[in-house]
């Protein structure tokens, strides 16, 4: 389905929390409607995918909302927090 589609596109273009954003508003809308399904503040989301708070049970929600294993998701956040180190203040 679209879905589908989307996925995919997604996937080849983005990269680290960039991507993680865009299957979140693909399937959710919102940051909000994903924090609200589960269980979460929005505020919290945020900070974890841009790397300013390690929160455990976010990352957990979005490998079983996004349908990947946890340790990609790791993989994508740490991966924006390196490019964020690279760029100078």
């Amino acid at each position: 389905g679209n879905t589908l589609v989307i996925d995919r596109r997604l996937a080849r273009d983005l990269s680290g929390p960039d991507k993680l954003r865009a299957l979140l508003r693909a399937r959710y809308r919102t940051m909000q409607r994903f924090a609200q399904a589960h269980g979460l503040y929005p505020q919290q989301v945020g900070m974890t995918l841009d790397g300013d708070r390690a929160y455990p049970e976010v990352r957990d929600a979005l490998a079983a909302a996004l349908d990947l294993p946890r340790a990609e998701i790791d993989r994508l956040i740490d991966e924006g927090q390196a490019e964020r180190a690279r760029i100078p203040a």
